[in-house]
């Protein structure tokens, strides 16, 4: 119970306590819980900057559910050449930044109320920015360390609002601090378009230069090949190599001891059977660090990547010593 009194009024009653605990708290029970108000379908760009690295992304063409996205290289950005983003994690992204709350604590009344807290220097002491871009509008987020040291949780406040909230950003996958290139890109690196095919596999120790294996697809639609490439290999590596995609772009050593391999495929356009209508690719793969996880690198690309492992199940057999 507490003792209350009207403004210009001497008499004094008893009141509830429990009846005026939200007003303890006004600020926090009035705050909104979110930091970051915003449709994620209208995001056509979005700039994450730390430590002195950025990178930016843009969307291209489509409406949101079927945009794709690109990594220009933009001053100061972590991209050295233009790359296709990937659009499933981007939108999983974005969703998981507009759907941030502030955490519930209790207030000195003893009811839960939104983590919200006064931003008296914003962005003094910033450890991540995320600029979104809205067409010509912009919104800056920026994230710092929780002052109660959370688990999981950073202070999120957005230029210009008075109020920061303490959030778990658990959700965001550590999106708001990557800045590689590799984190953001398209994870499928080759797929041929319809009626396109492989026709030609050639497999190669790196090491002496010995052919492991050579095989081409006949004006029949059947396998000839030798060693390790035997007409039915063949058949189901090159229905694999039609759509190469990464698990992971790693961006750092996994100890694969280096490059062992080298796989040179031949693709045949659909229209035409002969020499004219083939173009190469060339990948070079390290020794099989797991039954299932193979390192690789497109010759015409610079970003190593970890296989996904339907693929990597069919090749990995092929790569090991035989009788092992």
């Amino acid at each position: 119970m507490l003792c209350a009194r009207l403004e210009e009024n001497n008499s004094v009653f008893l009141i509830e306590a429990r009846l005026l605990n939200d007003w303890f708290a006004a600020r926090e029970t009035l705050a909104a819980s979110r930091p970051a108000d915003f449709d994620p379908a209208l995001v056509t760009g979005f700039t994450i900057a730390t430590g002195g690295r950025t990178i930016t992304l843009h969307r291209l063409e489509g409406t949101a559910a079927e945009a794709r996205w690109e990594i220009p290289v933009a001053p100061g950005s972590t991209a050295t050449k233009r790359r296709e983003a990937d659009a499933k994690i981007v939108g999983r992204f974005l969703d998981a930044v507009a759907q941030l709350r502030a955490t519930r604590r209790k207030s000195a009344g003893g009811t839960s109320v939104p983590a919200v807290m006064a931003q008296a220097n914003p962005g003094t002491a910033s450890i991540q920015t995320l600029e979104l871009e809205f067409g010509t509008e912009r919104m800056l987020l920026s994230f710092t360390d929780d002052p109660d040291r959370g688990a999981g949780t950073r202070v999120v406040h957005a230029k210009g609002s008075p109020l920061a909230a303490i959030c778990d950003v658990s959700l965001l996958n550590g999106g708001h601090q990557n800045v590689e290139p590799q984190a953001w890109r398209k994870r499928s690196l080759a797929e041929l378009p319809q009626g396109a095919r492989v026709s030609g596999l050639r497999l190669t120790a790196r090491g002496d230069g010995k052919v492991l294996g050579e095989a081409r697809l006949g004006p029949d639609g059947n396998w000839a090949g030798s060693g390790r490439l035997d007409p039915a290999n063949s058949r189901r590596l090159a229905v694999g190599l039609a759509d190469v995609r990464a698990a992971e772009f790693p961006g750092r050593d996994v100890g694969s001891g280096g490059w062992k391999f080298e796989i040179r495929v031949t693709d045949q356009a659909a229209t035409g059977g002969g020499a004219a209508s083939e173009t190469f690719r060339t990948y070079l793969c390290s020794a099989p660090f797991s039954t299932r996880a193979l390192l690789m690198r497109d010759e015409a690309d610079d970003d190593d990547f970890i296989l996904e492992a339907g693929l990597a199940e069919i090749l990995i057999p092929l790569l090991a010593e035989p009788g092992r």
